[in-house]
């Protein structure tokens, strides 16, 4: 958008309204004044105002240019508040940061207790096979044995 100075904001407005009949619609929205000049030739001037800023365009220029009728010390103050603005915000982003940082470094510790845990359930399933092989193995050693014994019980 163009900064332009005061005398050029008045040029554009007047090569709609000067000279002829107009009518002037105005509203407020979201703390801004919304203006619209309509002539009698259906041209149309819009301007929006809002903390000393000006936005206008016409339909001879569809460029949107801005007209700043601010003084220095009422810009440095808005700057300052804004400043002021983005600081807080700041702060209040780095807050939010910081606590999900240590939500994440929780997860990051619950998920590591749970793959301790994992760990410690695959050992133990694996003693758990283990030991079904040893058991099976047993039982094959008595079922020889037990067929041995049913031989000489039988031989007897």
């Amino acid at each position: 958008m163009k900064t332009v100075n005061f005398e050029e904001y008045q040029k554009a407005k007047n090569e709609i309204i000067e000279g002829v009949v107009y009518k002037e619609n105005t509203r407020e929205e979201n703390g801004r004044i919304i203006k619209s000049y309509i002539s009698e030739k259906d041209q149309i001037f819009h301007e929006i105002m809002s903390n000393g800023i000006v936005e206008f365009w016409s339909d001879k220029h569809s460029e949107s240019r801005y007209y700043d009728d601010r003084t220095v010390e009422e810009k440095i103050k808005a700057y300052e508040e804004k400043i002021a603005e983005l600081v807080q915000e700041n702060r209040e982003l780095t807050e939010a940061l910081e606590s999900e940082k240590e939500k994440l470094e929780e997860a990051q510790d619950d998920l590591k207790e749970v793959q301790r845990d994992l760990e410690k359930a695959q050992d133990d399933l694996a003693d758990a096979e283990e030991e079904l092989e040893e058991a099976k193995d047993t039982i094959s050693d008595l079922k020889d044995k037990f067929a041995d014994i049913e031989s000489i019980v039988a031989g007897v």
